[in-house]
């Protein structure tokens, strides 16, 4: 019975990921309404992860600090989708594209550390510091163009 009360919540999410999915189908079709900005979309999103990320500061007492990172990056990469929308030259779009690298460059990092946690499985103490030295190179690759020119 206690699983109940978020089935509304669950119908509610799959009802906006049907909605977003079928978005930019229902706009391509001839003789329809023109497609929605969506530069506004991604500021709706980005907005929203602010909340979420501001939410998880002043409401959760015990924060687990990668649970807070995850919040951190889901947001940063928002904010970069969302300034690569309204970019307006190239370089502002390649340092747009440079913040959403950064934020979806650790985000598997640190749900790998929540669910890890949630677990409660012992790391191993070289583990961390590989995982991020390999996300470090990682975002050092994806964010060069613009940088290295062959």
């Amino acid at each position: 019975m206690r699983q109940l009360h978020k089935l509304p919540l669950s119908l509610c999410g799959c009802f906006l990921l049907l909605w977003n999915l079928a978005l930019p189908a229902s706009a391509a079709r001839a003789g329809t309404a023109p497609a929605p900005n969506l530069s506004f979309l991604y500021g709706i999103v980005a907005a929203l992860a602010l909340l979420l990320f501001i939410g998880y500061c002043a409401l959760i007492r015990q924060k687990n600090l990668w649970m807070l990172l995850v919040f951190l990056s889901v947001f940063v990469v928002n904010l970069g989708y969302f300034s690569l929308s309204i970019s307006q030259t190239l370089s502002e779009a390649l340092l747009a594209n440079r913040l959403a690298y950064l934020g979806s460059v650790f985000l598997p990092l640190c749900m790998l550390m929540v669910i890890w946690e949630a677990c409660r499985l012992v790391r191993p103490k070289w583990l961390l510091p590989l995982l991020l030295s390999i996300s470090i190179a990682m975002f050092l690759v994806a964010a060069s163009p613009g940088f290295l020119t062959c």
